[in-house]
């Protein structure tokens, strides 16, 4: 069995437990939430949770930029970056970085904690099991040296692999739910 503790409020360690009570760890991240036998919804649940919240926030700060209409020198005070890549970034706004949103929502004086969380996403992701990691990635076309530069650099996320991922996540907590009512109801016939 592997569970995921965190030691003094900021590591986390995923360990083995072996049936003589010894604990085994077998690899350091960053951060990964409390789990004692994580449940499949829990598994599911929390990455969609945050993949939600970072997609919601990233729309409320995107709109709150269209309706406070920075002008470009704002903007690049704001953001430190140069007017090429401010005019690709408004013309594309799936290319905004989560740094980028997070300044934006400093400058606009939003919360931006769907936004900071969104680097626990990789550390927990890597918590799944090899197989079920494996499949979710398969269903989001999403390979794993990608989740490796995404794990090394959260700022590197993307708008559309995102959406994916919370699109799989979606439907397997819709089948889960359904298998769950399934189960329950023919507990209820027996």
């Amino acid at each position: 069995m592997i569970i995921c503790a965190v030691l003094s409020g900021r590591l986390t360690f995923p360990f083995r437990f072996n049936g003589g009570g010894q604990i085994h760890c077998l690899r350091q991240v960053n951060y990964i939430p409390l789990l004692l036998q994580p449940n499949l919804s829990m598994r599911i649940e929390y990455p969609l949770r945050l993949i939600e919240s970072y997609l919601n926030r990233r729309s409320g700060v995107l709109w709150a930029l269209e309706d406070r209409a920075f002008n470009q020198l704002e903007l690049r005070h704001v953001l430190d970056a140069q007017n090429g890549l401010l005019l690709r970034r408004r013309k594309n706004p799936s290319t905004w970085r989560p740094s980028e949103l997070e300044q934006l929502a400093d400058a606009l004086s939003m919360p931006s904690d769907a936004i900071l969380d969104l680097h626990k996403l990789a550390p927990w992701l890597n918590c799944l099991p090899d197989s079920m990691r494996s499949q979710l990635f398969k269903e989001s076309q999403f390979d794993r040296s990608k989740f490796r530069v995404r794990a090394s650099n959260p700022d590197a996320w993307q708008y559309n692999e995102l959406q994916r991922l919370a699109g799989t996540l979606r439907r397997w907590q819709d089948c889960h739910k359904m298998d769950t009512l399934l189960v329950h109801t023919e507990h209820l016939k027996a």
